[in-house]
């Protein structure tokens, strides 16, 4: 069954996209698109960033943000990005939580929820058929994300786009080391 699910991998060629970038290819390559985009480099975390993080600052649909790249490590693949928007006022985090869950979910449809604290949460399953084994067969092309954190003081909204098959690429690489 796990190869199944492996080779089911192989048959996607589309790729999730953050901030309209697929999420595939190398890091240097998806960073110049980043920097056409006006985002900047945050040089101070990145210098204490371990191989496999790149972090940036700016833009995130109108609000100010932490913008999060991971790649694999060996290969510098690309497989996950994810917009941090940090508020420190607890009524304006939900503000801006429900108006990016509400933008997700007219975009995408998925899942609305509503976490312990009262603020939304939103999840979406992209998935693709595979015609060539039939009308039930589907491939998970990728995972977007809506949650709230607060670790202390201040209020953290993740967004966050996976993409499956280079996510599955990045998780077979680390099991190497074992």
């Amino acid at each position: 069954m796990m190869f199944l699910g492996i080779s089911l991998l192989t048959f996607s060629q589309q790729h999730m996209k953050f901030m309209g970038i697929p999420l595939d290819g190398n890091i240097n390559s998806f960073h110049q698109k980043l920097l056409s985009k006006g985002l900047r480099p945050d040089k101070g975390a990145n210098a204490v960033t371990p191989v496999g993080i790149r972090m940036y600052n700016g833009d995130f649909c109108g609000y100010d943000a932490t913008i999060v790249v991971f790649y694999e490590k060996k290969s510098k693949n690309v497989y996950s990005a994810k917009a941090v928007v940090r508020q420190s006022d607890t009524s304006r985090a939900k503000s801006i939580s429900n108006d990016l869950t509400s933008r997700l979910f007219n975009k995408y449809g998925g899942n609305v929820g509503e976490d312990d604290n009262g603020f939304a949460t939103f999840e979406y399953h992209m998935m693709e058929k595979i015609p060539e084994l039939g009308e039930c067969f589907f491939n998970e092309i990728g995972v977007i994300t809506l949650n709230v954190t607060n670790p202390e003081y201040d209020y953290f909204i993740h967004i966050e786009y996976y993409d499956s098959a280079n996510g599955e690429k990045n998780e077979e690489s680390e099991d190497s080391d074992l």
